[in-house]
């Protein structure tokens, strides 16, 4: 969910655009073609009536509304699911850590272990997720001891209240 959730919003925010853009393109023709005395270019010259009489119960209207409706609650769902924070608390007032910039320095911190070959760490409220890759075969639970022991020094260091969550994937190892 970490990856669709901003992909449809990005997905969804791109369709609204153009559809915007279209709309925006079409009323511009017909405004000018108008103008110009040329009368409608795209749309039909009767559409205004057309559209008083087409009755709330016809087919295009229900799937209009249905349509819309549905676009809508996607979209509203979208905009609502929870993200992460943007910064992150510290224990000194009106301090905050931007949650990019931390993930990355931990990150950083996490491959210079001896043993760790690749680390992924996210942050959010209340804790540090971190998955540390190591290709050692003997004792790789030490490779996650001194993983949770940097993350909880680096969060002693700099006044955070997170706690550390370390998941260790060991190649070749019996797990």
């Amino acid at each position: 969910m970490r990856i669709l959730i901003p992909v449809l919003t990005r997905l969804f925010s791109a369709l609204c655009a153009l559809a915007l853009v279209g709309t925006g393109a079409l009323i511009l023709v017909e405004v000018v073609a108008n103008w110009s005395g040329n009368g409608f270019l795209v749309l039909p010259a009767d559409w205004h009536d057309q559209l008083r009489s087409t009755e709330w119960d016809a087919t295009i209207a229900r799937n209009s509304l249905l349509v819309a409706l549905v676009v809508g609650v996607v979209l509203l769902l979208v905009a609502l699911w929870r993200r992460p924070p943007l910064t992150v608390d510290t224990s000194l007032d009106g301090v905050r850590i931007e949650r990019h910039a931390l993930e990355s320095t931990l990150r950083r911190r996490l491959d210079a272990l001896d043993g760790v070959s690749a680390s992924r760490v996210r942050v959010d409220d209340t804790r540090i997720r971190a998955t540390v890759d190591t290709s050692r075969r003997l004792a790789p639970d030490a490779v996650r001891d001194r993983a949770v022991e940097e993350l909880d020094r680096f969060c002693r260091l700099h006044d955070l209240r997170l706690t550390p969550d370390v998941t260790l994937h060991a190649e070749g190892a019996s797990r």
